[in-house]
């Protein structure tokens, strides 16, 4: 009896929808429910997730190749997320948790064959009696192992493949499976002064002869740490910076550089008081959050009534009490606006994701947010899949919008996702909209969403509107799209060197006959 894993291979296809089972090696005793590993599966190497381990009979079946990362990749959360979009969205499981990792497939892999340790008396006795084709690959793999499949097809042509498989099978060599990631991390080097280092900045003769070193130390023990890319604008020259680290004056780490694309995206926002209006519905949600509740909340505000005072407020109280945010606008053009605000209130952390940045963007956002480093992750539609481990509040601005939905497979709705994995962890969920879809609005009314309003402007009243009837234009004899009253308000505005926009709801042709005397829309029976 052993632990066996089941695993769902990575692999873009509906017809594979279910787990395979693979029995999990002493040295990945660790392995568990959300672990991305690398399989062998239908004769190629690919990377699968562990969804369950289970004990039983482990003879016969394959085993777990590699483990990536140094953790799970996904936690309960995220799994159970993905069962209910495949279940309710009808999609297959892997597709699902594709969702949830940046990229979809983020490793590439290749093959390498070495040589098998020779028997006890130093030879491989199954090589005694080989072809003289089989002989000469077997010598080579052997000679110069690892040898990747590309260099022995180019060596000795595409019938080498046959020679392989034999000697695979012979078990004279085995096949090695090199996987790295699509997206590439990115590393700097951190240089600081030693206590040896200091002592010598502290000896004018320490280095004579030497002023290249000698300058650099002083920089250092003045400005404490370098980076690599700050020594090379100094233009110092490189072989003084190596000879310093061997001397051990200097010490050197590397550290992983996280790219952040909105860096320096911040406005200086400056704090206001809320009104009565707003502090009522952040006391509700504040209520939620401290509480841990799940709690859907429909926050129905005017436009300039706050909003979004009201979710910064919210996100600073999820914040307190150490659980993270997630917070999704209808589409990337609007993600600017609202990091900017974000990030002046939050700073560092704040991690945007989108579709647009990089895959390499989008994998250092996605590892911020997974240790911690960031704890409010602000989106369109994809970054409700954030991984987050303790999410405390999720946001939905213009909720009524109908970029939320996915409409490429796995098809999706973001507003349905943030309410399933709200619930999950025991968080409130703000949908807060001017104009609400009416199934939301609706649900409001009968208790499904609480309903907080904010129907008051905070800056004053909203514009006057005017609605004007075409049809006592008409009688006028204006025949005219545009109405008097239009006429003359365009004209006052541009005689007072003011500017108007005049919006149109559609170009091209009409789709309905209208009469003009009493408003009659003429219809075919037959439709």
């Amino acid at each position: 009896m052993g632990r066996i894993a089941q695993v769902l291979v990575n692999i873009p296809t509906r017809q594979i929808n279910k787990c395979f089972s693979y029995s999990v090696p002493d040295a990945f005793s660790f392995v568990g429910p959300g672990w991305r590993v690398w399989v062998s599966f239908g004769g190629r190497e690919t990377e699968g997730f562990v969804t369950a381990l289970e004990e039983g009979d482990e003879e016969n079946l394959k085993e777990i190749a590699a483990v990536w990362d140094d953790e799970p990749w996904f936690d309960d959360n995220m799994l159970a997320t993905a069962r209910w979009i495949s279940n309710y969205y009808l999609c297959s499981f892997s597709e699902a948790l594709r969702l949830f990792v940046p990229g979809g497939a983020t490793r590439i892999s290749s093959i390498a064959y070495t040589a098998c340790p020779p028997g006890a008396n130093g030879e491989h006795d199954a090589a005694r009696d080989l072809k003289r084709e089989h002989a000469e690959v077997f010598s080579y793999i052997q000679a110069a192992g690892p040898v990747g499949r590309d260099k022995l097809v180019k060596r000795y042509g595409a019938g080498v493949v046959r020679s392989v498989q034999f000697l695979l099978r012979r078990k004279l060599i085995k096949k090695q499976v090199n996987a790295t990631s699509r997206a590439k991390p990115r590393f700097e080097h951190i240089y600081r002064l030693t206590a040896a280092g200091e002592e010598a900045a502290g000896k004018p003769d320490m280095l004579k002869g030497k002023p290249a070193q000698r300058r650099l130390l002083e920089l250092l023990s003045a400005v404490r740490e370098l980076t690599g890319k700050q020594v090379k604008e100094r233009k110092f020259n490189r072989t003084a910076l190596v000879r310093l680290v061997e001397a051990g004056f200097i010490s050197a780490e590397r550290v992983r550089l996280l790219r952040d694309s909105y860096a320096d995206a911040a406005v200086a926002v400056k704090r206001v008081k809320l009104t009565t209006q707003q502090e009522a519905a952040l006391a509700a949600v504040r209520q939620a959050i401290t509480s841990r509740e799940f709690k859907s909340f429909l926050l129905h505000g005017t436009t300039g009534s706050g909003k979004t005072e009201v979710y910064m407020e919210a996100a600073a109280a999820a914040r307190q009490a150490n659980r993270q945010v997630i917070v999704l606008v209808p589409e990337i053009a609007l993600t600017g606006q609202v990091v900017n605000r974000f990030k002046a209130r939050f700073g560092d952390d704040v991690t945007v994701i989108h579709s647009k940045l990089s895959l390499a963007e989008r994998y250092d956002a996605w590892e911020r947010l997974r240790s911690g480093s960031a704890g409010i992750a602000i989106g369109a539609r994809s970054a409700v899949f954030s991984p987050l481990a303790a999410i405390g509040l999720i946001i939905l601005d213009e909720e009524h919008e109908f970029t939320y939905k996915q409409e490429e497979t796995p098809r999706y709705h973001a507003r349905d996702v943030a309410l399933i994995r709200a619930k999950l962890a025991g968080a409130p969920v703000i949908l807060g909209s001017a104009t609400p879809m009416i199934e939301t609005f609706h649900q409001a009314l009968a208790g499904e969403h609480t309903l907080l309003s904010m129907p008051t402007r905070v800056s004053g009243k909203l514009p006057n509107v005017t609605v004007v009837d075409m049809r006592e234009e008409l009688k006028r004899g204006n025949r005219s799209v545009i109405s008097g009253v239009l006429a003359e308000t365009l004209s006052g505005a541009l005689a007072r060197g003011e500017q108007a926009i005049v919006l149109l709801n559609r170009r091209g042709y009409a789709t309905f006959v209208l009469c003009r005397e009493c408003g009659h829309v003429l219809t075919c029976g037959h439709c």
